[in-house]
């Protein structure tokens, strides 16, 4: 609501993905300025960007999903999604079998939904958060990026 408004940090080198808590807080991964994983948090009301450092070996910030107690985040390339406390640290990593380029994935209760994005690629579902291997895939897609899930109510 209301006007926009930009929001600069000179230690930011780029973002890619971001997602809203249940609270109205705002987080956004991205890269630093020596090219290392981020989250970014902007309080909701907030004036300024807080910043986490990530894990330093996965260097390709996938989506950000809030799950209801933790920030999502994925690492595209990686198979992996990791849990972030408030604190940033990592609480927990869940591996994605066969969700190695999973970059926009969706949450939905205990559901992970998450394309694969090379070549025609599925769209897989697994348990979330345990992970593990998927227990539905949907075929017939051409490089698949995101997925979202909307309710349909009957009229």
């Amino acid at each position: 609501m209301g006007r926009p408004k930009a929001y600069k940090d000179d230690n930011v080198d780029s973002t890619f993905f971001c997602g809203y808590d249940n609270a109205g807080n705002l987080f956004v991964d991205g890269w630093n300025r020596s090219a290392n994983p981020i989250l970014l948090e902007l309080a909701k009301k907030g004036k300024s960007l807080g910043m986490f450092d990530l894990n330093p070996n996965d260097k390709n910030p996938g989506g950000v999903q809030w799950d209801g107690k933790y920030v999502a985040v994925g690492n595209k390339g990686g198979g992996v999604i990791y849990r972030i406390d408030s604190t940033g640290k990592t609480a927990q990593t869940i591996t994605l079998k066969d969700g190695l380029n999973v970059e926009q994935f969706w949450l939905d209760g205990s559901t992970l939904i998450g394309p694969n994005f090379q070549g025609d690629g599925p769209v897989a579902y697994w348990h979330y958060p345990a992970g593990g291997s998927p227990t539905r895939k949907i075929t017939g897609f051409s490089e698949p990026f995101g997925a979202t899930v909307s309710s349909v109510k009957s009229f």
